[in-house]
């Protein structure tokens, strides 16, 4: 393969997940079947696996994966794709990361769509489109992954059940299957998480603590352009 055609491979799947990731509408299966071929040469068994989400989203009414959605990520959610919070809470660090993923989307003509910088679809649409390999790399290493694993961590079905006991008075239609369906959406984090792993395992990884240095690194860049 090309690298062209490769570079290509990498912006429409990344482009793909982000759609995947955010409020869905009427054409959310047909972007997970999108997803599904475009990692299916490369990343056949990850693309098999997103095939649960697919069946499971097909028997539901578009109210219902609104629904769901709001349940994991908005409403008294499960977890949120905010990774900056994810991984710094509301420190400063994270501050001075939004300042400047900010300035990176402008670069990179990212619409973040009245969402921050650091929500997990806008920044997936800014690994597609980043044109310094480096700092991607090092966007994915220290900021993308680590946040990755701690918004996995969310989805222990014992950590379900017990937010779901707050939930209760707003959810009506999903209590049928009260742990499995919020389950869902970790098979896309999964799926995700082992493709950035794979796709960024021969870039460089930074060294000490994911996210200490990433604010600095991306000001520093900015800096020199």
């Amino acid at each position: 393969m090309s690298k062209t055609s490769a570079n290509n491979h990498l912006i429409n799947r990344y482009e793909l997940f982000a759609t995947l990731l955010e409020y869905p509408g009427a054409g959310i299966v047909s972007t997970i079947g999108r997803l599904q071929e475009e990692l299916s040469e490369a990343y056949p068994k990850p693309a098999e696996d997103l095939q649960t989400f697919a069946d499971a989203f097909k028997e539901l009414a578009l109210q219902q994966q609104e629904e769901l959605y709001i349940h994991t990520f908005d409403v008294q959610a499960f977890t949120t794709m905010d990774v900056g919070y994810v991984l710094f809470g509301e420190d400063y660090k994270r501050g001075k990361l939004l300042v400047n993923l900010n300035r990176e989307h402008r670069h990179a003509g990212v619409d973040c769509k009245g969402q921050l910088a650091d929500y997990l679809p806008n920044i997936l649409r800014l690994i597609s489109r980043m044109e310094n390999e480096t700092l991607k790399a090092e966007l994915v290493h220290r900021i993308v992954i680590p946040a990755l694993h701690k918004i996995r961590q969310d989805f222990h079905p014992e950590k379900i059940q017990k937010k779901q006991k707050l939930y209760k008075k707003h959810q009506k239609t999903l209590l049928d299957d009260p742990v499995k369906r919020p389950l869902l959406y970790s098979v896309v984090f999964d799926v995700l998480t082992i493709v950035l792993q794979s796709d960024f395992r021969d870039a460089m990884q930074p060294q000490g603590i994911p996210g200490e240095d990433y604010a600095k690194d991306i000001h520093n860049e900015m800096k020199n352009q």
